[in-house]
């Protein structure tokens, strides 16, 4: 049995070492935790072979707790490095008891580099094109983004050519954690940013495909109900103190380990499309409605940034959709109420009358976790009472 040892993820470079130690087996078990937050679920000792313990995003629902071997989370680091270019330094921007932000920590140990510190409470894009514009411009750089920070660099080099240019020196951008809207995804792209989208999740070291192709060593396998499966040594090896979730998602065959998700996807020549969450799709009228799909038919309009869909009970539906919508502040010109029902009445011509919202609420900003996720609990409460 290995010793643990707890680590608030603002101590970023007591973090660094420790995981360095525990990814070479010389230290005890590192769990990786927000600041403040309750640790009692962190045992006192873990199996030999766990590296790191740390918890999910619970975005829509409560956290799971995630043990991580050195080798799971080396094989992701290695294979994502292969597939970029070769080793580089990495900006962090994201907290580190989320994956996406220890992958950069890992990522760094592995290439033997130091990250470029930018994490706080909120993601500041000046400071980015601080940080980039005195490096220099021979450097391979990487960053690690979720899509409110995407569209937050976005939004400021669209009118800024200098800081363009200087964003325009990072080798990638990977972009993960949450679905990306096409839409932020194309405005990226018409200006050069070098983004690369990612798939994966916590219980597969982090993201383990890249613009829809796994990663090397990585198998994807497509269920007969359209969920994900995803195997191979990049693999968690357990959710802590839960032996029946651990047995229902975990599986070994023929020699290779397999994770189930909750991701619904399929392959479109040879590339993986994930369309959302076996868990986001609520029934109204009897018919299935894809909360990911109304987001992202949301989003599209001009003066919505960010929607966030949730299942509202209905007495005569069933289920109806609740929509949040954080407004672009450069489009907010509409009438509130009339963009409301224009939001309803799009959303009804692209997907149905099922798929139409009962309620849109319009907010200035998306109540969010400190990963940037939009936290769902909180948006599915504006719609309480």
């Amino acid at each position: 049995m290995r010793s643990t040892v707890i680590i608030s993820s603002d101590r970023v470079p007591a973090v660094r070492d420790a995981l360095a130690a525990a990814l070479r087996g010389q230290g005890p078990a590192l769990a990786v935790v927000a600041p403040d937050t309750d640790t009692s679920w962190v045992p006192r000792e873990v199996d030999d072979d766990t590296a790191v313990l740390i918890e999910t995003s619970g975005s829509g629902s409560a956290p799971k707790r995630v043990a991580l071997s050195a080798v799971a989370l080396m094989a992701n680091a290695r294979a994502g490095l292969g597939r970029l270019g070769g080793a580089g330094t990495w900006v962090l921007a994201l907290p580190v008891h989320f994956i996406g932000g220890l992958q950069v920590l890992v990522r760094s140990l592995d290439s033997e580099t130091e990250p470029i510190l930018l994490t706080r409470e909120s993601f500041n894009t000046a400071a980015l094109i601080d940080a980039l514009s005195v490096r220099p411009e021979h450097e391979r750089l990487y960053m690690s983004v979720v899509p409110v920070q995407l569209g937050r660099i976005v939004e400021h080099v669209e009118h800024d050519p200098a800081a363009l240019a200087i964003v325009c020196r990072l080798s990638a951008i990977l972009v993960g954690g949450q679905r990306t809207s096409p839409s932020l995804l194309t405005r990226a792209r018409a200006l050069g940013l070098p983004v690369v989208t990612t798939y994966g999740a916590t219980e597969t070291a982090g993201g383990c495909v890249y613009d829809g192709l796994p990663l090397n060593d990585v198998k994807i396998h497509i269920r007969p109900d359209g969920r994900i499966e995803v195997g191979g040594s990049i693999l968690a090896t357990e959710f802590i103190g839960d032996s029946v979730m651990t047995a229902q998602r975990f599986s070994e065959a023929d020699g290779v380990r397999w994770y189930l998700s909750d991701d619904i996807g399929e392959f479109r020549e040879g590339s993986l499309t994930v369309q959302g969450r076996n868990d986001r799709v609520l029934i109204s009228g009897g018919i299935k409605v894809n909360l990911e799909l109304v987001e992202e038919v949301t989003e599209s309009i001009r003066e919505c940034a960010y929607a966030v869909a949730v299942s509202l009970a209905d007495q005569e539906w069933g289920e109806r959709v609740g929509l949040v919508v954080e407004l672009d502040p450069e489009e907010t010109s509409a009438d509130p109420r009339s963009l409301a029902e224009l939001i309803k009445a799009i959303v009804r011509d692209e997907l149905g009358v099922a798929a139409t919202p009962r309620e849109v609420r319009l907010v200035e900003q998306l109540p969010r976790l400190s990963s940037g996720k939009p936290d769902r609990l909180v948006c599915a409460a504006l719609f309480a009472g």
